[in-house]
């Protein structure tokens, strides 16, 4: 690797510069007697001790030239910087079609109709567009900070209706005697699942929200302190690459809706007494997480399609949200059962010991046992809805 032909980083070299200034490490001599600075004279580029400085301050030329004592440097003072080509002639141009610093005498021949400014004009120009930059960053970070605390709010009011679904289940299930305190346990480490998943994808959004906030702060904080201890040639340098990446931080897209709600639902199956739940407690009560889509909801499998009498087909249902996604619920909601077809004069064939079963969050599996032959008519619904396709025409074949 040539790695002559590497750029320096400017910026880097100025932050640098600025620590060790700020440390107070930094030993710097005057250029007059070889003795430790203590002044830089802004006017002339050198570097004073004090003695040196008495003596620049008799000259009348130099009376009203400005001294800045080395504790407040901020960056090393530069050298002044001659043209390769015109060697005594200073730097005092940036060429912006070669993006290139030249002398007043580059224009005449090799810098001929190119667009060129004076360096000191232009870094201050750049410096003010940094500003403005960083100020439109800062801008951006407003949405996303809002965003965060609508997520926490959302984070909140899960762990709120957490403790109000428990204190639920809890006042439901003391009715019951203690034949129903195994379920209640169960149906309340429900929740906590339940609560674990959704709190860990809400934490996780405002989180990862929070560290792009943090970046772009980082990043405007960083643009601002480089413009300010810059000179003009590391800002001239610098400013189309940080442009580029500040643009791009504030433009980069978020989606602050909440990945998930921020409740958790109880309650028990329709159409059941508490009676009769005292008889069957053991294996009732649901937790649901309130995000089930009916209409995204899948049933599949070849037992929707066909089956052999006397034999156990299958199929599966896939519990969706809203954005198709599979989302974590009781498979208790899953319901199949047959219906009566109105398809005459097709033979009708049945179904028995029709079983749902949960074997995953969000995917259930029915299973039954068909007699035919004839077409089955089987209806699969979620909390009472049908499912897109339901009711399942299935042919079942002649043994």
């Amino acid at each position: 690797m040539d790695f002559e032909s590497l750029k320096v980083n400017q910026a880097l070299m100025a932050e640098i510069e600025s620590l060790l200034l700020a440390s107070g490490k930094l030993q710097l001599s005057c250029e007059g007697c070889s003795n430790n600075a203590q002044t830089h004279c802004n006017n002339c580029n050198v570097l004073l001790c004090q003695s040196c400085e008495e003596d620049h301050s008799k000259y009348k030329p130099f009376i009203n030239h400005k001294l800045t004592p080395t504790t407040e440097m901020r960056v090393l003072p530069k050298a002044r910087q001659t043209c390769t080509k015109h060697k005594t002639k200073e730097l005092r141009l940036f060429c912006s079609t070669c993006q290139a610093l030249i002398c007043d005498d580059c224009p005449i021949k090799d810098h001929k109709d190119h667009n060129y400014d004076l360096l000191e004009q232009m870094a201050g120009d750049q410096r003010t567009q940094l500003a403005e930059q960083a100020a439109l960053v800062e801008q951006a970070i407003i949405p996303l900070q809002q965003g965060i605390q609508a997520i926490k709010q959302e984070e909140a009011t899960l762990a709120q209706s957490r403790e109000a679904t428990k204190k639920s289940i809890q006042e439901s299930y003391d009715a019951l005697a203690r034949t129903v305190e195994q379920r209640c346990e169960e149906v309340k480490d429900k929740v906590d699942e339940v609560y674990r998943k959704k709190q860990k994808i809400l934490e996780g959004q405002w989180k990862g929200v929070g560290l792009v906030v943090a970046s772009m702060q980082s990043a405007s904080r960083h643009v601002r302190h480089v413009a300010d201890i810059c000179n003009d040639q590391q800002v001239a340098e610098g400013f189309g690459q940080t442009t580029t990446r500040l643009q791009a931080l504030r433009e980069r897209p978020f989606d602050l809706s909440p990945d998930t709600s921020g409740r958790i639902g109880f309650a028990w199956p329709k159409g059941e007494t508490s009676a009769w739940l005292m008889e069957c407690i053991a294996k009732k009560g649901r937790v649901t997480a309130h995000e089930v889509d009916v209409s995204r909801c899948v049933a599949e499998g070849e037992g929707l399609e066909k089956a052999t009498p006397g034999k156990t087909s299958t199929f599966t249902v896939q519990l969706k949200d809203h954005l198709g996604q599979a989302c974590v619920a009781d498979g208790e909601i899953v319901e199949a059962r047959e219906v009566a077809s109105d398809a005459e004069p097709v033979r009708a064939a049945s179904a028995e010991d029709i079983r749902v079963q949960d074997i995953s969050d969000g995917i259930c599996e029915v299973s039954y046992v068909a007699r035919g032959p004839g077409v089955l008519q089987l209806e699969v619904l979620i909390d009472g809805c049908p499912v897109p396709g339901s009711p399942f025409s299935i042919h079942v074949a002649g043994v």
